[in-house]
């Protein structure tokens, strides 16, 4: 039944895989990716770094011209005034770090004037935390003042603190909401570029050697429906190995920035790690089972998208013809693309439960969705089958297609 069929993949992917451009194109991309993500994340380590450094090193200059008998050495104590000096005199006219207050009392009423426009140096959130810190430490002497006691005091000064949710998000944690947004448009993203960019070389290859001697010595050792099968294994492997090398890269890449990181800037977190151990810590995301399962339905996707663009390269007789079909491989990938990007956002709960059962738009929701444990292994393994029959369906529509147009 395949009899040829290894001959056929042996023989296209060696030809393939050992040409010069391929193997300059997969070596070069991916030492840009490593170069490239290490250097991104030493840079932002070390800007991180800076801007730990500059937080408390200012200089609040007050200038109390009221009665009231106020600490201010209560402003060091909060971070971002840690390493700050709060000198007790009046400076109109602040420098680069520096911010002038004065306090004063008019027909009872006490006012806070803070200066910090010197140079727009200072960040707006850095004022109105200061002043923030202000209205409590004067409301707080102002009370003291008047006699209050200070249990009572601090219960009118601290105002009640409302937060709204929906009852739909009560109890999900931090870790699942982070998840869902994230690493779903990361998995779409990936999927797309992958289709996009190999399917034209897939639909390309397959009607490049139609009328060529090369198909005449294929068709002694294999039926046409088994070229066509083994030419389309071959494109896929080459596709998955290149693009696996890149993945590593990008994987090696990050290891590496962090690893500089961990070493150069004291202190340092990883933001991605900090998200990772949030997923991992409120859910069953990342385990090995999730994992496998997750790239297990990546490849079948992948293959069902080849195989997909294998057929619509079956239908046309020459490279001139295949522009025009290419618009029917294009439609149901952006069609997937565009609802694996909103989907988890904007589409309900029962229209995403359909999605993940239809072939060509499950490849973009199940992998993410088993890996942060959105969907059962069980509901997994049944969409990941969905997929295989249905591949299964198009290459062997796609053999009948190609050997009918070899003959023509």
């Amino acid at each position: 039944m395949f009899k040829g069929l290894k001959a056929v993949y042996s023989f296209t992917l060696m030809r393939n895989i050992s040409e010069k451009m391929y193997k300059i194109l997969t070596i070069v991309v991916a030492i840009i990716l490593f170069v490239g993500i290490t250097g991104v994340l030493v840079y932002l380590g070390s800007t991180s770094d800076d801007e730990k450094d500059s937080v408390g090193k200012y200089n609040v200059y007050i200038n109390n011209a009221t009665d009231l008998k106020i600490d201010f050495s209560s402003i060091t104590k909060e971070k971002t005034f840690s390493k700050s000096k709060v000198i007790m005199e009046n400076k109109k006219k602040p420098g680069k770090k520096d911010i002038a207050v004065v306090l004063n009392v008019k027909d009872y009423k006490y006012n806070i004037y803070i200066n910090a426009l010197s140079e727009g140096n200072i960040d707006k959130s850095v004022v109105n935390e200061l002043e923030d810190i202000l209205v409590d430490i004067v409301g707080k002497a102002r009370y003291d003042k008047a006699g209050i006691d200070k249990e009572i005091s601090t219960v009118m000064l601290n105002e009640p603190e409302v937060n709204m949710s929906s009852l739909e998000d009560m109890d999900k944690s931090v870790g699942e909401i982070i998840g869902k947004m994230i690493f779903p448009m990361i998995f779409t993203i990936i999927m797309f570029i992958m289709i996009i960019f190999y399917g034209n070389s897939i639909s390309r290859m397959m009607i490049a050697e139609k009328d060529s001697k090369l198909m005449e010595t294929l068709l002694v050792y294999a039926d046409a429906k088994i070229i066509a099968l083994g030419k389309i294994l071959a494109m896929y492997t080459m596709a998955v190995i290149q693009f696996g090398v890149w993945i590593i890269s990008i994987v090696g890449g990050y290891f590496m920035g962090e690893f500089i990181n961990s070493h150069i800037n004291k202190g340092y977190k990883s933001s991605i790690g900090e998200i990772l151990k949030l997923l991992s810590e409120h859910s069953d995301a990342f385990g090995i089972s999730n994992v496998v399962i997750a790239i297990v339905s990546m490849l079948i996707g992948f293959m069902l998208y080849s195989f997909w663009a294998g057929l619509i390269a079956s239908f046309a007789r020459k490279i001139e013809d295949l522009s025009m079909l290419m618009i029917f491989y294009q439609l149901p990938v952006i069609a997937g693309y565009v609802a694996g990007l909103v989907g988890p956002l904007y589409l309900s709960r029962n229209i995403m439960n359909i999605l993940r059962y239809i072939p060509f738009t499950s490849v973009f929701f199940v992998p993410a969705d088993v890996l942060i444990g959105n969907i059962t292994y069980a509901e997994a393994c049944i969409s990941v089958a969905i997929t295989i029959v249905s591949a299964g369906l198009i290459v062997y529509i796609t053999g009948k297609m190609f050997k009918k147009n070899v003959f023509r």
